[in-house]
């Protein structure tokens, strides 16, 4: 069992690294691949693992009946063996089939019971992640001021423990989501300080997928005309790490 975790955990690393890239065929391929290892092994729980990677190319594919059927007997195998981080994972992954179905309220519903899981498993990761998707969520519902009270919870608790990739994808959301309240300086600043945050405490810069509101960057740069929306950005990009949390968590209090 021991070689053949190894290899599925390999094909399951290798999963992951294609699907992000974009080559979904070859992710599919390397996990369905490592779905045979783990049924050969007899191991359940990498074989749900890797279902549920697989679930998410699918659901990347637009093939969204393949994605719920994977998700849910990988939710099957991890309930009956009371594994809650994965049952979150998965009322995650259901949540954003739903979303992507135009389905919100369901969607709402499965990340909220997911966010239960991780708050009472006090994983400050998970919490924050989970935080972040069901902003998402709200904002598709026009609740832009529940959108960031969640994300401040999440930004103050991924930085508390210095969680900086899901910090930085906050930052991000909360500078689209300053765009919408009708904040547009502090919107550039805040694009500017993300750039900056992330250089700080090096960590990847999160992109235009992170944003909660499609095309808010590019939005402000039109509102503000390109030589204010410059000069508010370079004032963020001048923010200490802990000053980019503040100026952030201050778009909540608006």
């Amino acid at each position: 069992l021991g070689d053949a975790r190894g290899i599925a955990d390999a094909l399951l690393g290798l999963g992951h690294l294609t699907r992000h890239t974009g080559d979904l065929v070859r992710a599919a391929m390397f996990l369905e691949e490592g779905i045979a290892v783990a049924d050969a092994a007899g191991d359940g729980i990498s074989r749900s693992l890797l279902q549920e990677a697989l679930g998410k190319v699918a659901a990347d594919q637009g093939d969204l009946d393949r994605a719920e059927a994977l998700f849910s007997e990988a939710l099957r195998h991890y309930q009956l063996t009371g594994h809650e981080r994965g049952t979150a994972s998965i009322q995650t992954a259901l949540g954003d089939v739903a979303h992507r179905r135009g389905e919100i309220e369901q969607a709402i519903g499965l990340v909220e019971d997911a966010l239960a899981i991780v708050r009472r498993l006090r994983d400050a990761y998970a919490i924050s992640a989970v935080l972040l998707e069901l902003s998402g969520l709200v904002v598709n519902q026009g609740d832009h001021a529940r959108a960031v009270r969640l994300i401040r919870e999440g930004l103050a608790l991924s930085w508390e423990y210095r969680l900086t990739a899901i910090a930085a994808a906050n930052l991000r959301a909360l500078a689209s989501l300053a765009a919408a309240m009708d904040q547009p300086e502090r919107s550039a600043r805040l694009y500017g300080a993300t750039e900056a945050f992330c250089r700080s405490v090096g960590t990847p810069a999160p992109d235009s997928r992170h944003d909660l509101i499609e095309g808010s960057e590019d939005a402000m740069r039109a509102v503000l005309g390109e030589a204010r929306f410059a000069a508010a950005w370079s004032m963020g990009q001048a923010l200490t790490a802990e000053q980019a949390i503040a100026e952030a968590l201050d778009v909540a209090a608006i």
